[in-house]
């Protein structure tokens, strides 16, 4: 499916940039981004410093131990894309209701493997929707000494302007947000699907019913409780949209991996246009009544949820939860 990434409702707010950081040594890093500190102290912005517990001291170095400052090394903010995305909608809203921007100079995770890095390089598209409403500066560091260059390109697709130790500069490689979820989109079925369902529910006809049968197979799988909780509740913001917007048959599958759980829920309606739809937050002035809100929801509480087509026409969700996480 195509990806339709729009702009936020209202436009950007005036208080919103995204910016890339490329550095190949500790005076480049140190250079390239004691100003974005500094100007965000002399502003009054909450400024989060986070990432390599290294990077977060030459910063600290740069601009001396100031209490106006949040440094956290190896944070744990960043632990999938839609927590990270709801944890920043939510504090920004917060700073943004009380007066303050919210300045943030980070690292996404990219790891080892494949998957993870499109999932956060996935983020970084998504950045100027989930925060473009909110008063949001945000500075994401690539160290050009340990990133693969596919990634970097990635990174100076998905920014408005580069930051270096020299300056600043426009992006030269700007790419929209729709054309890099493109490339990154993911496979139409996840392998979990190959094996028999553990509940399969060809014509549900309630959110309770796909609550009972779920709550069940975690439970008797031994998943704890508050993990299965979460799951089971963005499970029927999932199907409880189905049955509002959808036609019936609803049909809800869920499969079992090793620690991994894949539950998916189908209809017969018109399909969901947007595949992001739920990314926008319900939380800034201007965003009262957003459509997809429970699915924003939903998206906090799974570690993964796809928006596809079901064959043969009919919308496809499917939620994803990995015990290992």
């Amino acid at each position: 499916m195509s990806s339709t990434v729009r702009e936020p409702a209202g436009g950007q707010h005036p208080g919103y940039r995204h910016d890339v950081v490329l550095f190949g040594s500790d005076a480049d890093l140190a250079a390239a981004s004691r100003e974005f500190i500094v100007d965000g102290i002399a502003a009054g912005d909450l400024v989060l410093v986070h990432g390599p517990e290294h990077e977060v001291e030459v910063l600290r170095a740069s601009v001396g131990d100031d209490p106006r400052v949040v440094f956290t090394p190896n944070t744990g903010r960043y632990q999938h894309m839609m927590a990270t995305v709801g944890q920043y909608q939510r504090l920004c809203a917060q700073e943004n209701a009380a007066g303050r921007r919210v300045r943030s100079s980070g690292v996404v995770p990219l790891g080892p493997d494949p998957a993870s890095q499109a999932e956060w390089m996935r983020y970084e598209a998504l950045v100027g929707r989930v925060l473009g409403p909110f008063g949001f500066y945000g500075q994401c560091r690539y160290d050009t000494r340990t990133t693969p260059p596919a990634l970097l390109d990635l990174a100076l697709a998905t920014h408005e302007h580069v930051v270096t130790a020299e300056g600043t500069r426009p992006g030269p490689r700007a790419r929209t947000a729709a054309d890099v979820l493109d490339q990154l989109a993911r496979p139409d079925r996840h392998p979990l699907e190959s094996g028999p369902a553990l509940v399969g529910l060809l014509d549900c006809r309630s959110p309770a019913a796909a609550r009972r049968a779920v709550q069940h197979a975690l439970r008797e799988a031994g998943v704890e409780r508050e993990r299965a909780q979460d799951f089971v509740a963005a499970v029927n913001e999932v199907v409880s949209n189905a049955l509002q917007h959808g036609r019936p048959p609803v049909g809800v599958n869920l499969h079992r991996g090793d620690g991994q759980w894949l539950c998916v829920v189908t209809d017969r309606g018109p399909g969901v246009p947007d595949p992001w739809t739920g990314v926008d937050a319900p939380l800034a002035a201007d965003r009262t009544g957003v459509v997809g809100s429970g699915l924003w929801l939903a998206r906090q509480l799974c570690h993964d949820l796809v928006i596809g087509a079901r064959p043969g026409g009919g919308a496809r969700v499917a939620l994803f939860l990995d015990c290992s996480l």
